[in-house]
């Protein structure tokens, strides 16, 4: 391994056995603040050249790191600086998926693109629960990731949005797991229709290709699973006067039924 010295455009190679370094660069009004976990010199040299070439002025990378050591001590200190990470799961001392399990839940962390060539390690995550953005298997295109980066910014931009905060601030009233997977894809569930004028569903199944399609999940199935459990464990944790204030009872609630009452909350104002 190398040190890598990035000056604006100038990278140069020097023969140490780790980098970890501070990027100095400014360009402007930065939005996404990103730190790369990757212990290949040369795809490290390939990504932030692409990055450079495309003129990404959104994205600003602040810390390169090459063990997966130093990426967890820097993300315990510093995960609410980096707004976005690019991590390989293959890295020295621990790996990736590691990393994110030493992480505590209740930490809020950076959105995450998973960058790996190791098809097992891909595997066992996809069995995790981990809040993953996007999986890139080595090798790739560099274009597309250029093109997923700026969708992922248009899309938090989304964030920003009248709606998506008024779904936050009702979803707020339950006792979510805000880490969760399904967490993610009920309110993603829920900006859908309300971009689209939807107040009520029919057929759960077509909103969840929707997600399906915007977060390049192939199948389904997993949207459902996780937004099944994420409500089972909301409706379990939450006080019953809580759920007896919006759904008349504590039953059990399906997703369907628990998508539909929020749009019909979030379309009448009286109820918000």
């Amino acid at each position: 391994m190398y040190y890598i010295f990035i000056s604006h455009s100038c990278i140069v190679y020097t023969n140490y056995m780790c980098y970890n370094i501070t990027i100095n660069k400014e360009i402007g009004d930065i939005m996404l603040k990103t730190l790369i976990a990757e212990d290949n010199v040369n795809f490290v040299a390939s990504l932030y050249n692409t990055l450079e070439n495309y003129h990404l002025n959104f994205l600003k990378v602040v810390q390169i790191l090459s063990t997966g050591d130093a990426v967890y001590q820097y993300l315990k200190l510093n995960s609410d600086q980096i707004d976005l990470i690019l991590l390989d799961l293959n890295l020295p001392n621990i790996n990736g998926i590691q990393i994110l399990e030493k992480l505590s839940c209740n930490q809020k962390l950076p959105d995450i693109i998973v960058i790996s060539g190791e098809s097992l390690l891909i595997s066992e995550l996809s069995q995790k629960q981990f809040k993953i953005a996007r999986i890139f298997r080595k090798p790739f295109d560099m274009t597309d990731l250029v093109n997923y980066l700026s969708e992922h910014y248009h899309n938090l931009q989304k964030e920003k949005s009248p709606e998506y905060q008024k779904i936050k601030n009702l979803l707020d009233q339950f006792n979510f797991n805000t880490c969760s997977l399904g967490y993610d894809y009920i309110i993603s569930c829920l900006l859908i229709c309300l971009t689209n004028n939807i107040t009520h569903i029919s057929n759960a199944k077509e909103l969840y290709e929707k997600v399906a399609k915007q977060k390049n999940i192939i199948s389904i199935h997993t949207i459902k699973w996780n937004i099944d459990k994420a409500i089972k464990n909301m409706n379990r944790l939450t006080e019953s006067n809580i759920l007896r204030k919006y759904f008349s009872y504590t039953q059990s609630l399906s997703s369907k039924l628990f998508i539909n009452r929020m749009l019909t909350i979030l379309s009448t104002p009286d109820e918000t």
